[in-house]
């Protein structure tokens, strides 16, 4: 009899534990759902701007009162630009822009506040994987400076990663970079402050043009920097390896980004290292041209 219980004792802890072992997997595979999803979002908006579209609900709440359009931007932390908001008539036709239907491009992402916020979040926990652990020294021997639209340059750098890592691309190479936040005195800040300094400075920022309000990510501060370093890398000048060729082109195809002349260098294996991560709209099939035409 008790063999019979024991029995059923390893029956139902094996089916709860593989019910817990594929409720883990699908919250794993949701998690890399989003993550993918968050980050190309940014890549791609790093490039074009996000246009804000709002439910039907909201907007017929804030109809006759348009300056509570107002209070939803100050509420939800996005920082007005390029405009006069001090307008009596400014936010009636904000309004009146936001009730249009708007009709993105495919480089162009429709959000709300809500996604806005999960955008925001996720922003700046890959701005936060890029700092550096204590065993990294930043020496001029081996990091230099990247002045170049550092932010938007990093959420390409992270989309690129993606695909390498997801892709198995052995012969496409980043050099490593790494993000410092420099104070006004011309110091930096532990990474430990430097992680509660990125959720202060780094924001949403909003501008309106003639046929949509508009947002962006950038940092903001008077008293702090965001620094990019990356990793010196020597360029071999010789041609790529088949391999890097073909992976190259894979990359492409997931995600273009700028290969203007110097931006991929050869190591001594012929592998290929993307020195500068900027993506500019350029669809895969122009890309894939230039690359030709440019590098092999």
């Amino acid at each position: 009899m008790f063999n019979k219980y024991l029995t059923i004792l390893i029956l139902i802890g094996t089916i709860f534990m593989h019910s817990n072992s594929m409720e883990n997997k699908k919250n794993t595979k949701k998690l890399k759902a989003a993550y993918t999803r968050d980050i190309t979002s940014l890549y791609k908006g790093s490039y074009r701007p996000f246009i804000l579209s709002l439910p039907q609900k909201t907007i017929d709440s804030v109809e006759n009162q348009p300056d509570q359009l107002k209070e939803l931007f100050e509420k939800n932390h996005i920082q007005i630009i390029k405009f006069s908001p001090s307008k009596s008539d400014y936010w009636q036709d904000a309004l009146k822009t936001l009730q249009k239907k708007n009709k993105p491009s495919k480089e162009t992402e429709l959000v709300d506040f809500k996604k806005l916020a999960l955008l925001h979040r996720a922003a700046i926990n890959i701005l936060i994987s890029f700092l550096p652990g204590p065993e990294i020294v930043l020496d001029e021997i081996n990091y230099i400076e990247k002045k170049k639209r550092p932010l938007q340059r990093l959420f390409t750098y992270a989309k690129l990663k993606q695909i390498i890592e997801e892709k198995n691309l052995a012969h496409v190479h980043l050099p490593n970079k790494i993000i410092a936040i420099r104070t006004s005195n011309n110091s930096f800040v532990t990474s430990e402050d430097a992680e509660k300094i990125l959720n202060e400075i780094i924001i949403l920022t909003a501008y309106k043009t003639s046929s949509d309000i508009s947002l962006k990510l950038a940092d903001d501060s008077k008293d702090y920097s965001l620094v990019v370093f990356a990793e010196r890398k020597r360029n071999y000048d010789g041609p790529f390896n088949k391999k890097a060729r073909k992976e190259l082109k894979k990359l492409i195809k997931e995600a273009p980004f700028d290969v203007g002349h110097g931006n991929i260098f050869v190591d001594e294996n012929g592998d290929a290292i993307i020195i500068d991560t900027e993506y500019k709209g350029e669809p895969a099939k122009i890309t894939l041209t230039k690359l030709e035409e440019r590098y092999f």
